[in-house]
């Protein structure tokens, strides 16, 4: 029988919570450097990924400096 195991739901919860607070490092931190490559891990990044849908880079505008105008001296 070629049956998958089913994620540990509580472990995917604990795993997305890390994964937002410090990224992989902190699921390493608690888990172990294994646990990246666990079922509930991918499963908690396709949850985010549901979550956040592809976003773009959100574009900064820079300010370009301008001389202030001084007030001309006309009298």
């Amino acid at each position: 029988m070629d049956q998958q195991r089913k994620p540990d739901e509580d472990r995917v919860k604990q795993i997305r919570r890390l994964m937002s607070e410090g990224g992989d490092r902190a699921v390493e931190k608690r888990f172990g450097p294994e646990a990246t490559s666990s079922e509930e891990y991918k499963e908690a990044q396709r949850r985010n990924e549901q979550q956040m849908p592809h976003r773009q880079p959100e574009k900064v505008a820079v300010e370009q400096d301008t001389p202030a105008s001084s007030p001309s001296a006309s009298g």
